[in-house]
């Protein structure tokens, strides 16, 4: 149920940042948070969570590097 609202808040988060940061970091993450949906269909937990933690970290970066507050999306 966690690994869920983590990628519920996730999702917010990129749309959220889209075209705020570089198109090509927010399709890697968005093709991160695709694998994590995968992964968690397919029971495979860790690797979702992984994936979900490497999209969230893109995006965050990113739009922390462009003077962006995302406190709100947490």
């Amino acid at each position: 149920m966690r690994t869920r609202r983590a990628m519920e808040r996730l999702r917010r988060l990129i749309e959220w940042s889209n075209g705020k940061i570089d198109h090509r970091i927010y399709q890697k993450a968005y093709d991160y948070f695709r694998d994590a949906e995968y992964f968690l269909k397919n029971r495979r937990y860790y690797d979702a969570i992984a994936a979900a933690d490497y999209a969230y970290g893109l995006l965050e970066g990113a739009l922390l590097e462009r003077g962006y507050d995302i406190s709100h999306l947490y």
